[in-house]
C-alpha cells in the first residue's frame, strides 16, 4: 500500500515541478505521470490480491527505473544523476526477492533507452556507458551472503580436544549435540522439580507448626510465589458446591461469601470461568476494585480436589505466579487433601469430644445461660461457622443462652403461616436446614443476603412433645454447612435438652447428687458445701502426657486426658465428683469415705490406667493412660495424715486439699 502511495505522490511532484518551472516539459510530464500512475494501480491490485512474486516485483521495479531515467533525461540530468536509477533494482532484489543477475541488465537498459529517447543519436554517451555498468554491478552485489572469517572450525576445534583414537568427524558432532540436548532437557526437568519440591516443603513446615490449618498453608504458599493474596475453594460436604475454604494476605472482604456450582461434569475452562464471574460480580460492587487475578485448579489423579485464585499487583507477576503455581498443583493439590483428611479426623474427634462435653461435664452446670454458653462455644469450635445461638422459649417469645460468633436472628424471617418464630412453633418446629439460602423454600433469601448468610440451619430442642428452645447455626458461604453439620446440630439438641431437664429437675430438689466433671469454681463450692462425715480428695496426675505432646501433639493429648476422664467417673463412687485442670490432671472428691478405701480406688485407677492408651488419628503412635494417684483425707488432722497429707501438699492446690 505505501509503494503505491509513493509512485502516485512523485508523480504528482514531477507534474507540479513541470508546471511551475517548466522542467522537464509539462508535454513529457503529463504521459509520465500518467503512466506511472496506470502502472501503479495495476501493481497496487496485485499486492491487494496477494499475487506478487519476486519476478512481477522485479517487472514493476524495471518500471520505476524507466520512469526515474525518463524523468531525469527530459530535465537534462540524465548524465549527472543517471546512477539513481539503481534504487529501485536494489529494493526489488533485497527487500522482494527478484533475481539480481536479471536486473542488472533491466536498470541498465532503461537507463540506455531514456538516453537514446531524448538525445537523438544511436551511441550512447561515456557517462551513460559507465553509469549503466555501475547499475549492473550495483545490482549484482545487493543480495549477496556476508562471508565472516573464523579462525576455527567447531570441527577443528574437536579434533584438538578429541582424545587419540576417538572419532573426531561428522558423526561426533551429530553426538555432541544430541548429548547437549539431553542435558538441557535434564537441567530443565531439574529445575522444575526443585521449584515444586520447595513449595512442597514449605507447605509442610507450615502444617507442623501449632493449630495448622488451610490458613497457614495459604500463608506459606503465598510466600513461595510472592503473591498478594490467595483463596482457596474446596468442595463443600454434598460436593455440589466450592466454597472458600480459607484466604491469605490481600483479598476482597465479600470473598469469604464466595461460592459456584459444581455438578462434575463441567471442563476446566468452565469451572475457571464460574470463579472469574463469582470475583467479578463482587468486584463491581466492592469499594475498591480488585486486583489482577488468576485461577488455577487442583487435581489429584485426575480429579478436580480445589481451586487456587492469585491475586498480583501486575499481569506479568501474574502470569508468573500462575506458571509457578501449575507447575506444583499435583504436590498443592495432595497436601490440600491430606489436610481435607486430617480436618475430618479432628472433626470426628470434636464431635465426640462435644458429646462427651454434653453428656458428661455439663452435668455440673448451675445455670441454664451457663449451659447455654458451653454449648454455643463447644458447637463453634465443631462446626467451625460464623454463628451458633442457643436459644429457650418462654412462650412464643425466644431468650438467647447462649452465642458464639455473630449475631443471627434468620428465624424472624421464616416463610411459614404466619411468618417468622410463631409460623415456626405453629409448624410444631420442623427443622429448618437451609443449606443454601438462596434456593431454599423456608427462607427469605433478600433478608439472608442482607445478614450475608448463606448456609442456615435451625434445629429444636425438645423433651418427648414439649419443645424447650432451638439452637442455630450460620455460615456466610452458600453450602458452607452440610449434612454432617445438620447430624451433629440435632445430636447436640438432644443431649442439651437432657442436661436442661437435670438442671431444672435439680433446682427444684428432685435431682440426685450430679457425676459431672465441674469447673474449678463449681468444685470449690462442692467442697466447701460438702455435709459429709468424712471424706477423701484423690489427686491423679498423667506421668506421660507432656512428653507426648511433643511428639504426637497437643489434640492427640487433649483427647487422652478426656479418655482418662471418663475412665475416672466411670469407676467412681456415685456421689464423687470431678474436676479437670488445664494440665490435664484430675481431682476426685470422694464424700463418706475413709482413708483406706480411698487409697484402695486410687490403686484401682492406677492399675486401670496403666493398662490402657490411645492411639493417635492416623493410628501410627499411642498415648499412654498412666497416672501418679495421691490420697489426702478431708477430716483427719495435721499430725494424723502421715500417709496422704505429705503427697498432696506437694501440689499446686494444697491450700484446697487441706482446707
Amino acid at each position: 500500500m505505501w509503494e503505491f502511495g509513493v509512485r502516485v505522490v512523485l508523480a504528482g511532484l514531477l507534474m507540479a515541478a513541470s508546471g511551475w518551472t517548466g522542467v522537464p516539459p509539462f508535454e513529457a510530464a503529463w504521459k509520465i505521470g500518467l503512466f506511472t500512475g496506470a502502472y501503479a494501480f495495476l501493481a497496487y491490485l496485485v499486492e491487494e490480491r496477494r499475487l506478487t512474486n519476486p519476478g512481477f516485483a522485479g517487472l514493476i521495479a524495471g518500471l520505476d527505473a524507466l520512469v526515474l531515467a525518463l524523468a531525469l533525461a527530459y530535465s537534462g540530468l540524465l548524465e549527472p544523476l543517471g546512477l539513481i536509477v539503481v534504487a529501485p533494482v536494489v529494493y526489488a532484489v533485497a527487500k522482494r526477492g527478484s533475481h539480481a543477475a536479471a536486473m542488472g541488465p533491466i536498470g541498465a537498459s532503461a537507463l540506455l533507452f531514456a538516453d537514446g529517447l531524448t538525445s537523438g543519436q544511436f551511441a550512447p554517451s561515456v557517462a551513460i556507458l559507465a553509469q549503466a555498468a555501475g547499475v549492473m554491478i550495483t545490482a549484482l552485489l545487493a543480495n549477496q551472503p556476508r562471508v565472516v572469517v573464523r579462525p576455527r572450525s567447531i570441527q577443528q576445534m574437536i579434533s584438538d580436544l578429541a582424545e587419540p583414537g576417538v572419532e573426531t568427524g561428522t558423526q561426533a558432532l551429530i553426538d555432541l549435540r544430541e548429548q547437549y540436548r539431553r542435558l538441557s532437557t535434564a537441567y530443565k526437568a531439574l529445575e522444575r522439580k526443585s521449584r515444586v519440591d520447595r513449595v512442597s516443603a514449605q507447605l509442610l513446615l507450615a502444617r507442623r507448626k501449632p493449630g495448622g490449618d488451610y490458613g497457614q498453608i495459604l500463608d506459606g504458599l503465598r510466600d513461595v510465589l510472592g503473591a498478594d493474596g490467595l483463596i482457596l475453594y474446596t468442595c463443600n460436604q454434598k460436593g455440589d458446591r466450592m466454597v472458600v475454604a480459607s484466604g491469605s494476605g490481600h483479598v476482597p472482604d465479600e470473598s469469604k461469601s464466595l461460592s459456584f456450582e459444581v455438578t462434575g461434569r463441567e471442563t476446566t475452562h468452565r469451572l475457571r470461568a464460574s470463579a472469574d464471574d463469582a470475583l467479578a460480580a463482587i468486584g463491581d460492587g466492592a469499594a475498591a476494585p480488585v486486583k489482577p487475578f488468576a485461577n488455577v485448579l487442583l487435581r489429584l489423579r485426575g480429579l478436580v480436589v480445589g481451586m487456587l485464585t492469585i491475586f498480583a499487583e501486575s499481569h506479568a507477576k501474574l502470569e508468573e505466579m500462575r506458571r509457578r503455581a501449575e507447575e506444583a498443583e499435583q504436590a498443592i493439590a495432595h497436601i490440600v487433601v491430606d489436610e481435607r483428611e486430617r480436618g475430618r479426623q479432628r472433626r470426628r474427634m470434636a464431635e465426640a469430644e462435644l458429646l462427651y462435653e454434653l453428656a458428661c461435664r455439663l452435668d455440673g452446670v448451675s445455670t441454664e445461660p451457663d449451659l447455654g454458653r458451653r454449648t454455643a462455644r463447644a458447637l463453634a469450635d465443631t462446626l467451625d461457622c460464623g454463628h451458633v445461638g442457643v436459644w429457650l422459649l418462654d412462650g412464643e417469645r425466644p431468650i438467647l443462652v447462649g452465642r458464639a460468633g455473630r449475631q443471627v436472628r434468620l428465624f424472624e424471617k421464616f416463610r411459614f403461616d404466619p411468618p417468622g418464630l410463631e409460623g415456626w412453633i405453629q409448624a410444631d418446629l420442623c427443622p429448618v436446614l437451609a443449606y443454601s439460602t438462596a434456593e431454599s423454600d423456608l427462607i427469605d433469601g433478600t433478608a439472608a443476603l442482607k445478614l450475608r448468610v448463606g448456609s442456615y440451619l435451625a434445629v429444636p430442642v425438645s423433651e418427648g412433645d414439649r419443645h424447650l428452645g432451638f439452637i442455630t447455626a450460620a455460615s456466610s458461604g452458600q453450602g458452607a454447612l452440610g449434612s454432617e453439620d445438620a447430624r451433629v446440630l440435632r445430636d447436640t439438641a438432644a443431649e442439651f435438652a437432657h442436661a436442661l431437664s437435670a438442671l431444672r429437675d435439680r433446682a427444684e430438689g428432685d435431682a440426685a447428687p450430679t457425676r459431672g466433671l465441674l469447673s474449678v469454681s463449681e468444685f470449690q463450692r462442692q467442697v466447701i458445701e460438702l455435709k459429709a462425715e468424712r471424706a477423701c480428695l484423690v489427686y491423679i496426675e498423667p506421668l506421660h502426657f507432656e512428653e507426648s505432646e511433643e511428639t504426637v501433639g497437643r489434640a492427640a493429648v487433649e483427647h487422652a486426658a478426656r479418655q482418662l476422664g471418663l475412665l475416672a467417673r466411670r469407676h467412681a463412687p456415685r456421689d464423687a465428683q470431678i474436676c479437670r485442670k488445664g494440665d490435664g490432671s484430675f481431682i476426685v472428691l470422694l464424700p463418706e469415705t475413709d482413708l483406706d478405701t480411698a487409697e484402695k480406688w486410687a490403686n484401682q485407677i492406677s492399675a486401670l490406667a496403666a493398662m490402657r492408651s490411645t492411639e493417635t488419628s492416623d493410628g501410627r503412635s499411642k498415648v499412654p493412660l498412666a497416672v501418679r494417684a495421691r490420697v489426702a483425707d478431708l477430716q483427719a488432722k495435721p499430725e494424723e495424715m502421715a500417709r496422704g497429707a505429705a503427697g498432696a501438699t506437694q501440689t499446686e492446690d494444697t491450700g484446697t486439699l487441706t482446707g
